[in-house]
């Protein structure tokens, strides 16, 4: 009974990621034509779509709190305010190359999504420990640290570009880097790259039994 229901959880499993796979398949192909349509060499005028990029508020511009705090707070500090910007370049190639970087991300996302959805595949034929799944889990930790690095690299970029010479209350914003890095996926990816080479020997050992049988 136990294997039945563990099999229904991998067949939904496998519906679910290829329903999601299917889902960012097609935003990707969406993006790559219009990416290709609103090329600044034959479209300069194309319609902006809206960039977004994550900023710090200078402190001056921070709201003032009100004197009397909550039942049972003695002190209320505003460390940090955190903001997220939309951005829409006037010069036209500025803007296509960003969007052209954020939609790799998108076409990144479909990788991931259709090397999960062989992993799960195979387990839903009882075949796991393999070669080709270590390759998989291998090329998947590789993607998650490249997006996990290039993501708030090219965020930081463009939000600079963004924010160049703006200020608010006479103070100049600054671009939140930190909250773009996520050292939660980063450290996620170097453990699916661990579990690639446990996956390998694991495969290893199999055919070591099989051949001494």
């Amino acid at each position: 009974m136990a294997s039945l229901y563990s099999g229904q959880g991998v067949r939904w499993l496998h519906r679910l990621l290829s329903l999601s796979y299917c889902l960012v398949v097609i935003l990707a192909v969406v993006m790559a034509v219009w990416l290709l349509v609103s090329l600044p060499v034959w479209y300069p005028d194309a319609p902006r779509v809206p960039l977004l990029g994550m900023v710090l508020v200078p402190a001056a511009a921070w709201p003032t709190l009100a004197t009397a705090p909550a039942a049972g707070v003695s002190e209320l500090e505003i460390v940090e305010v955190h903001g997220i910007l939309r951005a829409r370049f006037e010069n036209p190639w500025n803007h296509w190359v960003f969007l052209f970087i954020f939609s790799l991300g998108v076409g990144l996302c479909a990788v991931v999504l259709f090397l999960l959805l062989k992993i799960v595949g195979s387990i839903a034929d009882r075949d796991v420990f393999t070669r080709a799944n270590a390759r998989r889990l291998r090329w998947l930790g590789l993607a998650l640290v490249v997006e996990a690095v290039a993501s708030p690299v090219a965020v930081y970029a463009m939000s600079r570009l963004a924010i160049d010479g703006v200020t608010v209350a006479g103070a100049p914003f600054a671009v939140d880097w930190k909250s773009e890095f996520d050292w939660t996926s980063f450290v996620g990816a170097w453990i699916v790259l661990i579990l690639s080479e446990v996956f390998r020997q694991g495969a290893d050992l199999r055919d070591d039994q099989s051949l001494t049988v």
